[in-house]
């Protein structure tokens, strides 16, 4: 099945695409087009790019500095979340799945199987300082300064994520088969329950990225989203809906 006749089947047709989510010629690559992403999310520049621009992140994920830091453009981006490859390739290729969350180099030594999973996730040193005791473990996750601004702890946390945060990431491999499975609740009196999880599979040469969150906010209502990004060999298909 080609990735218009796909579309045509989950979204619609050609003509509602053109009319209600925008252009063929993005929503056949990643989200949909110029049109859309100005009439949905925002503006073109950052969606065209992560998540959207400063007035969707200002309102759907938090501040702009959060965004800037944590998932929206340099240092930290350029560190922990992947910058440029991630943000050309967004959450569905094959340069990213492979890289960051996927297979071979990055998942074997970010999240993934021998060296740094032994350190960051695993056994003893960098677990001792990332998320066990001392150094690492009070300026990424624990206390002081990045927590402060990244995560949370004080300011951060009882603002953005909210009060009491769960937060669960699992990579499973089965040979070639690795799966990322990522989770979070936030439970915070005053905004409501949230929950959010993505998850990135591959089948050989078969990649999908299953993204999704529930917020259940009782000042704002309930709303659902959720992005599925697949690719079969040389094809490749965006699938997003969203329920307010």
């Amino acid at each position: 099945m080609g990735c218009k006749a796909l579309l045509n089947t989950v979204w619609g047709c050609s003509a509602l695409l053109n009319t209600v989510w925008g252009c063929s010629a993005l929503l056949n690559t990643v989200w949909g087009c110029s049109a859309l992403l100005n009439t949905v999310w925002g503006c073109s520049a950052l969606l065209n790019t992560v998540w959207g621009c400063s007035a969707l992140l200002n309102t759907v994920w938090g501040c702009s500095a959060l965004l800037n830091t944590v998932w929206g453009c340099s240092a930290l981006l350029n560190t922990v979340w992947g910058c440029s490859a991630l943000l050309n390739t967004v959450w569905g290729c094959s340069a990213l799945l492979n890289t960051v969350w996927g297979c071979s180099a990055l998942l074997n030594t970010v999240w993934g199987c021998s060296a740094l999973l032994n350190t960051v996730w695993g056994c003893s040193a960098l677990l001792n300082t990332v998320w066990g005791c001392s150094a690492l473990l009070n300026t990424v996750w624990g206390c002081s300064a990045l927590l402060n601004t990244v995560w949370g702890c004080s300011v951060l946390l009882n603002t953005v994520w909210g009060c009491g945060v769960l937060i669960t990431m699992r990579v499973v491999e089965y040979g070639r088969l690795q799966y990322v499975l990522w989770s979070m609740v936030d439970y915070n009196a005053s905004c409501g329950v949230w929950w959010i999880t993505m998850r990135v599979v591959e089948y050989g040469g078969l990649q999908c990225v299953l993204w999704s969150m529930v917020d259940y906010n009782a000042c704002c209502g309930v709303w659902w989203i959720e992005m599925r990004a697949v690719e079969y060999g040389g094809l490749k298909c965006a699938q997003w809906s969203m329920v307010d």
